[in-house]
Order: structure tokens, then C-alpha cells, then sequence
């Protein structure tokens, strides 16, 4: 198998459900572990208050990234039950120790779902040198757009023409500089992958929706405001084709 086929087949995992791929992580990307944060229904504590266990679940927050375990993190920006999304990377037992330790997960204020994804490299490399080059200096945030890629169930797996097209749209989508970042999650479940566009919600509601896998009806899409400080997603995403 060719270098570019490899990659290709590592890539088109993400709109094929219930596949894991064994493929080697190819050029150009890494694996990391989303943390999909959701709303929970535990109450606050007694003897502390929801600004404090605020407080507290951000500090945790620090200290992951503080740590290099997390490389990206933002909260959700509409008012459904994922509340925000965590980019981290590194020991997989070691993250889900520290996650399980967040006040906020602990109270039961919010759950976490972790789930092994490859991206593109460098994600949140260039703000951590912004930030070691202005220390105290406050985050310029920005409102990306996350679209949660969901497999259809007992939908047939898609053919390699399909797959073609799907890699060819992305390419589009990214020349047109409105797809920032995609990429696969590795273990068969209920979401299969995540674009990040930056561009408006009509104009990404559309584009999602062209989607080769999502109009031949073998997924669906579901977008959500991410709020992210503006140096975290790299600069450069590429879609390999064959």
C-alpha cells in the first residue's frame, strides 16, 4: 500500500461506523483524546457555591494544560447539554484520572466522555508560545463552529467512490478557508468525527450538510458554537487525496 492510499484509508474511518482503524497515525497528524463535555444533574455540594466550583473546575483546567495534557478547551455555546469540548493529549489512564478529578465532573454538575481522535499536529502549539511570550495577558477568544459528525445505525458502510468524494468535498471545503480542522474518532460509537469551520452557522449548516457521507445518508451532522482562544487551531490543515 502506498503512502497516500494508507492515509487515505486512515482519514475515510471517519464516516465508516463501527471500524477501528489499525493504520499508522500518517504525516501531518496526531492522536489526541476528545472530552466531550456534558450537563450533569448533580446539585452543588453544601459548604461551597456554583461561582466557587466554577473557580475550581477551571483551575483544574490550568493545571491540565499547565501539565501539556491538554492542548485545546472551550466551552459550548448554545444552550443543549454539551457544554464544552477538550482537546487533550498524551497517557490515556493518566487523563482519565486527572478528568474523573475535576470538581465540576466529581459534583456531578457535568459529565465527560472521552474518545481516542486523530487530528491535524500542532493543535494548540502556537498559543502556548503566545502565551509563554505574554504572561497575564487575557485569551483572544473567538467562536468557531463544531460539527459533531454522527454515524446513521445499520447504515451500509460507504464505497470507496463515495469516500472519494467525501475526501474531495473536504479538500474544497478547506481551499474555500472555511474547514480549519477534521478528523476521525478511532473507536466504533455514537460520533464518528468533528469538522471545526470558521465561518457563518448558515454558511456551515450548508456545507455540513453537502457532505457526500451526509447526503448519501450515512451520516448526520450536528453543529454547535465552540468558543476558543484564537492562537489554539493550527494553520495549514490539509486533506490528503489519492
Amino acid at each position: 500500500m502506498t503512502r497516500h492510499a494508507a492515509l487515505t484509508l486512515a482519514l475515510v474511518t471517519l464516516f465508516v461506523p463501527a471500524i477501528v482503524t489499525t493504520q499508522p497515525t500518517p504525516p501531518g497528524f496526531d492522536t489526541y483524546v476528545l472530552g466531550l463535555m456534558m450537563r450533569g444533574t448533580g446539585e452543588v455540594p453544601a459548604g461551597t457555591t456554583a461561582d466557587a466550583l466554577q473557580k475550581a473546575h477551571l483551575a483544574n483546567l490550568t493545571a491540565l494544560w499547565t501539565d501539556g495534557l491538554l492542548v485545546a478547551s472551550g466551552p459550548i455555546g448554545d444552550a443543549g447539554d454539551l457544554r464544552g469540548l477538550l482537546i487533550l493529549r498524551g497517557d490515556r489512564t493518566t487523563i482519565e484520572q486527572r478528568v474523573a478529578n475535576d470538581p465540576m465532573i466529581k459534583a456531578g454538575r457535568l459529565k465527560i466522555a472521552l474518545k481516542p481522535w486523530m487530528g491535524p499536529t500542532a493543535i494548540g502549539a502556537e498559543y502556548k508560545r503566545w502565551a509563554a511570550a505574554n504572561p497575564g495577558a487575557a485569551d483572544k477568544m473567538h467562536t468557531y463552529q463544531l460539527v459533531l459528525l454522527r454515524p446513521v445505525p445499520q447504515a451500509a458502510p460507504m464505497t470507496p467512490p463515495e469516500q472519494l468524494a467525501h475526501l474531495q468535498n473536504m479538500d474544497a471545503m478547506v481551499k474555500s478557508g472555511h474547514l480549519l480542522m477534521a478528523g476521525p474518532v478511532l473507536e466504533p460509537g455514537d460520533l464518528a468525527g468533528i469538522f471545526v469551520f470558521d465561518a457563518d452557522p448558515a454558511q456551515v449548516e450548508k456545507l455540513a450538510s453537502s457532505d457526500p457521507a451526509v447526503v448519501g445518508g450515512k451520516m448526520t451532522v450536528e453543529r454547535h458554537p465552540w468558543l476558543v482562544a484564537e492562537q489554539v487551531i493550527p494553520k495549514g490543515f490539509k486533506v490528503p487525496l489519492p
